[in-house]
């Protein structure tokens, strides 16, 4: 079991490894002795029902679950209103502590609910997705979906502790294990590693996390080098959410990388190799061919992207493997860019 510290938020460990559960039980039972609230992935928790049975049990005080059925549907405000008014029925407080349990659209509902009941209370993310261990659960971003924009409203609030236990990624299947591998993927390309052949599941996951420290370090609230870790969101984000979330978003991500290193070998930026080394290995976990869809209907995402403003959005370009720029480009040139890429592939 390895602990990787992030400084941000004053300082969290995020604890990867066999028994991260256990060690899950034993840090809410000493920081939370009042009012817990669970938000939980009903599948995942079903899936796991003894070991859920064993967590829960073992928390102290009076214990809250809130099931989420479908969390990319119920990753929205109507969703937080309603965790909000139970916590308020219940008479949470500051002393009191939210846990996630369950993958990246469960931990954004719960880290939002966190950060903004009371002004901020404590949050305890047990991630339980491949996309949600390498990235989503740790660094603070937390976010919602509104009016068919992804993630359009947010805040950024850290957890106080995280555990990823990688057993519980057995019962994902292979399709989406497989479309997870987009993020770490992404990782190879932003940090010039190859996380992605790295076979030991609790190894590759702390790998993961020690890359996005390293951006999260110096830029907690996402001004300068930590948009870098969006490297191919820009356009994924547009495809999931054109899609209505049926292209999976570490699927997209795939995309989006793929469509973003087109544009900058077309571009004279970035050598043909490292396009055809990242199409290689996004092709080995089956993330093949990008979907064709106009410009046009992906036109209003790529105007709301987080990254973007007065009319103009900042691009992650790769210039190599380990090398990326962050590029203001103004969106009709966004849009040039997404249907050059889409020909040239």
């Amino acid at each position: 079991m390895e602990k990787i510290r992030f400084s941000s938020g004053g300082g969290y460990d995020v604890t990867v490894g066999e028994g991260a559960l256990r060690e899950a039980a034993r840090f809410i039972c000493e920081r939370a002795p009042g009012r817990i609230l669970i938000v939980a992935d009903e599948k995942v928790a079903s899936l796991w029902k003894a070991e859920t049975d064993a967590l829960f049990a073992s928390l102290p005080g009076r214990l809250f679950v809130h099931g989420i059925k479908d969390a990319e549907k119920e990753k929205d405000l109507e969703s937080a209103s309603a965790v909000l008014s139970e916590m308020a029925s219940a008479g949470f407080d500051r002393s009191d502590m939210v846990v996630s349990f369950g993958g990246g659209a469960v931990t954004d509902l719960a880290g939002f609910v966190s950060g903004v009941y009371m002004r901020g209370i404590a949050l305890t993310a047990i991630p339980t997705s491949i996309v949600s261990m390498t990235d989503s659960a740790f660094g603070g971003k937390n976010a919602l979906d509104a009016a068919g924009v992804k993630n359009v409203i947010g805040t950024i609030y850290q957890p106080s502790a995280v555990f990823c236990e990688p057993g519980l990624l057995s019962t994902m299947d292979r399709r989406e294990l497989d479309d997870g591998y987009g993020e770490i993927i992404k990782y190879d390309m932003i940090s010039g590693e190859d996380v992605s052949s790295i076979t030991d599941t609790e190894k590759m996951i702390a790998s993961c996390v020690r890359i996005k420290e390293r951006f999260v370090r110096n830029d907690e609230f996402d001004r300068s080098e930590r948009r870098i870790l969006n490297f191919g969101h820009t356009f994924g984000h547009a495809l999931e959410a054109e899609s209505g979330y049926s292209i999976s978003h570490g699927r997209a991500v795939g995309y989006g990388m793929k469509l973003i290193t087109a544009a900058a070998c077309i571009e004279g930026k970035c050598p043909k190799d490292v396009y055809d080394r990242l199409s290689e290995k996004l092709s080995s976990r089956g993330i093949g061919d990008v979907p064709y869809v106009p410009s046009g209907r992906i036109e209003k995402m790529i105007k709301m992207d987080k990254k973007g403003g007065a009319g103009a959005v900042t691009l992650v370009m790769p210039s190599g493997s380990g090398r990326m720029t962050l590029q203001k480009t103004p969106v009709p040139e966004v849009l040039r860019l997404y249907e050059e890429a889409q020909k040239w592939m």
